[in-house]
């Protein structure tokens, strides 16, 4: 193998680390994020919580994501890092399943909550108000599509 070759090998190499590198999804600038979630006393059993930025669009607009199990969530668990700064956390959650909800009967949907996300791993503890919280309506939830 002559040196002009073994370098263009280097080269190569460092190229597939960088691309490789490229496609986690997170970035140098994105955190881990995790805690627990309630609507009132009870933990939110499934679910998702979005974390968008708002910056302003500071940050590129990446977002992160986690899904809810059990009353905890956490972006290292099948979800995406959050950027740190300035965020809005919007949660959909749903509680124990029944036959008309195989995942779960709806608790609430979209709720937000403003927060300051740290450059570091964080964990939070988040309660949504049973303000909140999604009710059957008067005349039932209706036919299944």
């Amino acid at each position: 193998m002559t040196h002009t070759s073994s370098r263009r090998g280097v080269r190569l190499a460092a190229l597939s680390v960088l691309l490789f590198a490229g496609c986690s999804g997170d970035g140098p600038n994105q955190y881990p994020v995790a805690g627990t979630i309630r609507i009132g006393n009870q933990p939110v059993r499934g679910g998702f919580v979005t974390i968008e930025p708002d910056d302003g669009g500071a940050s590129g607009g990446l977002q992160g994501i986690a899904p809810i199990e059990n009353g905890r969530f956490d972006t290292e668990l099948g979800g995406k890092r959050a950027v740190s700064g300035p965020v809005v956390l919007r949660i959909d959650g749903w509680g124990e399943p029944n036959a008309r909800f195989a995942n779960g009967v709806p608790l609430c949907n979209r709720y937000e909550i403003r927060l300051e996300l740290q450059p570091t791993a964080n964990e939070l503890d988040l309660v949504i108000p049973e303000s909140a919280r999604i009710h059957e309506p008067k005349g039932g939830w209706g036919n299944l599509p």
